[in-house]
């Protein structure tokens, strides 16, 4: 068998001269001519000149890199015809659009903002477009999740959106800066896309998350700090972010910082929450639970002290619960309005505290 005398350095010139004449590189008239003649010098890659085996390292890595490029340009041709313009306003089938969950920065819908676009759609149309990204074919959605829902619900066969040709991380950009505007956002929703937005490198510090997001460095700094609080309440925080807000947060850590021993109790607090409790109960319920827990630990329980009569039966039960004396007769002919005159005289009887430290 003859050795072929085409050389590794021939195949890559080759590779380079056909990438060179593609579509994406050459004039109008220069395409025309190559489509002309495509039957004659356009080589076939699956069927290369060459023993591709003996190709460098360096050459492979040349070799993919133009053939990607090539079928870069083939994807291209195929798609340019078909594409929407850029910011162009469409009608769009439903069944065409797709949530992407790199674009999504809300943890759930809220039922009764999807309701009310229900009526309102009924009622008034659509009004404000969602926003897509157009790419192989699909529309992957930037902005409008709870239109898109109403939608759906409505059964529309389409829905107005404005298409956008974005790369992928510009689209993360446009869905995370947009979204952020929501009227329904919660704070904590907003802390996770402040703290995306920094670990996409968006941004480098909290001066340019505030100047990126429209609010001062102040506002940032206290969303974010919700994001330092127990793992279990962020836990909670996920399934139902709307729990509390960032005036919320603030409260938790106060007692987190008087009651480190009671964290599983300031757990339990924000759990509450999910009963449609206010947060404003939050301190409250806590110090509560806190003084009833501390009252019932061991060497803390006050027992009770008993009085009994001349032949040894229990008469009275006295014990001290926080600022109250409690007295109770076990002895059924005793009568209680006599009693608690004698108790009020006693009680007039003992002389005022000093005051003088006041």
């Amino acid at each position: 068998m003859a050795k072929s005398t085409t050389s590794d350095d021939d195949f890559l010139a080759s590779l380079r001269r056909q990438n060179a004449a593609s579509p994406g590189s050459a004039t109008a008239e220069e395409r025309s001519g190559a489509k002309a003649g495509a039957s004659t010098s356009r080589m076939v890659l699956n069927k290369p000149p060459v023993v591709e085996s003996k190709l460098t390292g360096e050459q492979l890595y040349e070799r993919d890199q133009l053939r990607e490029e090539q079928q870069q340009v083939a994807q291209s041709e195929e798609s340019n015809s078909d594409r929407p313009a850029d910011g162009s306003l469409q009608d769009i089938t439903i069944g065409k659009i797709v949530t992407n969950p790199r674009y999504q920065t809300r943890i759930r819908l809220s039922e009764p903002h999807v309701e009310d676009l229900c009526k309102t759609f009924r009622a008034t149309g659509q009004g404000d477009p969602i926003k897509v990204r157009y790419v192989n074919g699909i529309y992957e959605l930037l902005r409008g999740h709870h239109r898109l829902e109403a939608a759906k619900r409505l059964g529309w066969p389409s829905i107005k959106a404005v298409v956008c040709i974005l790369s992928d991380r510009d689209a993360l950009r446009d869905s995370m800066l947009g979204n952020s505007s929501r009227l329904d956002e919660t704070d904590y929703e907003r802390a996770l896309n402040f703290q995306r937005y920094l670990d996409e490198g968006f941004a480098k510090n909290q001066g340019e998350l505030g100047e990126a997001f429209g609010c001062t460095q102040g506002r940032v700094s206290q969303i974010m700090t919700m994001l330092d609080l127990p793992k279990a309440i962020l836990d909670l925080l996920d399934g139902y972010p709307s729990l509390i807000t960032y005036r919320g947060c603030k409260v938790i850590k106060d007692l987190l910082k008087d009651h480190p021993e009671h964290e599983s109790i300031i757990v339990e607090s924000v759990q509450r929450l999910i009963d449609k409790k206010d947060e404003s109960s939050i301190k409250q319920w806590v110090e509560q639970m806190v003084h009833l827990k501390a009252s019932k630990a061991p060497g803390n329980t006050v027992e009770p002290h008993v009085i009994p009569n001349g032949t040894g039966i229990v008469r009275f039960q006295t014990k001290i619960k926080r600022r109250q004396i409690i007295v109770d007769l076990k002895d059924n002919l005793d009568d209680p309005a006599d009693i608690e005159r004698r108790v009020q005289d006693l009680l007039k009887a003992i002389p005022e505290p000093s005051r003088e430290a006041e």
